[in-house]
């Protein structure tokens, strides 16, 4: 497919138009609320894992950040705690083909949101973290 000189132009302005369009996320000036998804994973996808072991998941918060939810894997089966009280910490054991895996709902207008999942091999090897945060300077 071959652009032409005026589609590729009308498609920069399009987009230089909407590079103005959102607020910076560099602070929270008016105080709006913050959602928060947060999924602690090493990628787009939970740990499958191959080994057992104990996993530890946490959650943190600072200012007037709450969390609503939290849900984890627990044995093949995605378990969820709403309004966990903070600090929120929940240790389990897993097996050979379970997920590591949580996911962290919530919101803020001036605080944090911190989850961590920490996974400990049975067999000693090595220790598997993940973290992740939320906070106003994160909000799109």
């Amino acid at each position: 497919m071959k652009w032409g000189r005026a589609k590729v132009s009308a498609v920069a302005i399009a987009l230089s138009a909407l590079a103005g369009c959102c607020p910076d996320p560099t602070d929270n000036p008016d105080d709006e609320i913050v959602h928060c998804n947060l999924f602690a994973e090493s990628g787009a996808y939970p740990d499958y894992l191959t080994v057992k072991g104990t996993a530890l998941y946490t959650t943190d918060v600072t200012g007037d950040a709450v969390v609503t939810g939290f849900s984890y894997s627990d044995s093949q089966q995605q378990l969820i705690v709403h309004d966990p009280k903070q600090p929120f910490s929940l240790t389990t054991q897993l097996d050979v083909g379970d997920w590591f895996s949580s996911g962290t709902y919530g919101h803020l207008v001036n605080g944090t949101i911190v989850v961590r999942n920490t996974f400990t091999p049975a067999d000693g090897s090595a220790v598997i973290v993940h973290e992740q945060a939320c906070r106003p300077a994160m909000a799109p």
